[in-house]
């Protein structure tokens, strides 16, 4: 079983993960998530309804859901930001920005040798007519700049370095 605390516009869910099902708050979720691709795209199933939801991650602790039109951001703690370094294939995730997606570079908020904090927004990415705001995971300073707007990218792909 794995257990996650989630904060979502500052209320508080406890969520626990196990092959019998998932649980929020200790009730019993009745819905089924599926990933339909490694880009952070699901089908909610609840009952006979389904939706297109996004989830996506900058930085392994704020998930970015998005249903319908409607965002919300999500914060969620565990060991859970391990898993993620491991899926970017980076030995140091915190010393650069990579897309989450495939989808293109809308702008590039910053330039070469500026100095950025932790959650500033560096890149805006455009993906399924969505724009999506890249921010980075550490306080830092901007050493190169690898993509520019109008750029397509794939997910993965290093879009800037930070010192």
């Amino acid at each position: 079983m794995t257990d996650y605390s989630v904060s979502i516009n500052g209320r508080e869910y406890e969520v626990k993960i196990s092959d019998q099902g998932v649980t929020i708050n200790k009730q019993n979720l009745r819905n089924q998530l599926i990933p339909i691709n490694d880009s952070g795209l699901h089908l909610l199933k609840q009952g006979d309804k389904k939706y297109e939801i996004h989830l996506y991650s900058t930085n392994g602790e704020e998930f970015i859901i998005s249903m319908g039109g409607n965002r919300l951001i999500a914060q969620v703690s565990s060991g859970y930001h391990n898993k993620m370094r491991k899926l970017r294939k980076e030995d140091n995730p915190k010393s650069s920005l990579r897309s989450v997606m495939p989808g293109v570079v809308v702008d590039v908020l910053v330039k070469e040798g500026d100095t950025v904090t932790a959650g500033q927004p560096l890149v805006i990415l455009e993906s399924m007519k969505m724009q999506m705001f890249l921010k980075s995971a550490v306080n830092g300073k901007v050493t190169s700049i690898r993509v520019k707007p109008g750029e397509q990218v794939h997910k993965d792909q290093l879009l800037i370095d930070l010192g």
